[in-house]
């Protein structure tokens, strides 16, 4: 199935177009995930659901079987579930162990997520696969999805995702994190991404360049800290 909006996939992509994974479809290729790591496929589940996600071999299904799994085995067989479980824990119940290192710093959850598993798993799929658990994008902020009103009105933008204990440890808490281009990430992934040294970057933040025009342009012909 291919029409003219059709993206091109890239090479280095292979090309997962007509493949079924378990209840899964794959429609057509997507694009690729804001860090840039991960290819996107629009898919259609057996459900009837179409969604684009990331990594369909891994998934299975739009979200529709960990529902069931929750439903038919319990909510503790749910990875996802005990995920946002955790999460809703250490924001919201000041009894828990890492309360003081997430809600009494006001790290909040939005009202969608808090509210319903249900929405949170829509949001956020299934977890590509047993390495990744979930990660806020910019840790100085809560788990918030970005669309709903809640979100609107504290004027916060979608901060999770899943991923690996590598990605994660780039995204420390004293990492800088810069949202440019509709991309929210750590110094250290736009110094990928743009090609630019990391201590040249570095030294533009520190000298107080905290946008994407100042941070990337161009170097000097002869400027080796610039």
């Amino acid at each position: 199935m291919s029409n003219s909006t059709d993206l091109p996939i890239p090479r280095r992509v292979r090309n997962l177009t007509g493949k079924r994974y378990g209840k899964l479809t794959v429609v057509r290729y997507a694009g690729t995930t804001p860090d840039r790591e991960r290819a996107l496929w629009e898919c259609r589940c057996d459900c009837g659901t179409v969604k684009v996600i990331s990594e369909p071999r891994q998934r299975g299904s739009c979200g529709c079987l960990v529902l069931e799994k929750v439903r038919t085995r319990g909510r503790s067989y749910s990875a996802e579930y005990r995920a946002w479980q955790s999460l809703k824990d250490r924001c919201l119940n000041e009894n828990a162990q890492a309360y003081e290192q997430y809600g009494a710093r006001g790290r909040r959850v939005c009202r969608r997520w808090t509210d319903s598993f249900e929405a949170f798993l829509e949001d956020m799929g299934e977890r590509p696969s047993k390495k990744h658990s979930i990660d806020r994008i910019d840790n100085s902020k809560g788990y918030t999805c970005g669309k709903c009103e809640d979100c609107q009105r504290h004027g916060d933008a979608a901060n999770c995702r899943w991923a690996t204990a590598v990605e994660q440890n780039r995204n420390r808490g004293n990492n800088r994190i810069l949202t440019w281009d509709g991309k929210t990430l750590s110094l250290k992934e736009w110094s990928e991404i743009t090609g630019l040294p990391m201590h040249i970057l570095s030294n533009r933040w520190r000298r107080g360049h905290r946008t994407g025009e100042t941070l990337f342009r161009p170097r000097g012909p002869y400027s080796r800290k610039s």
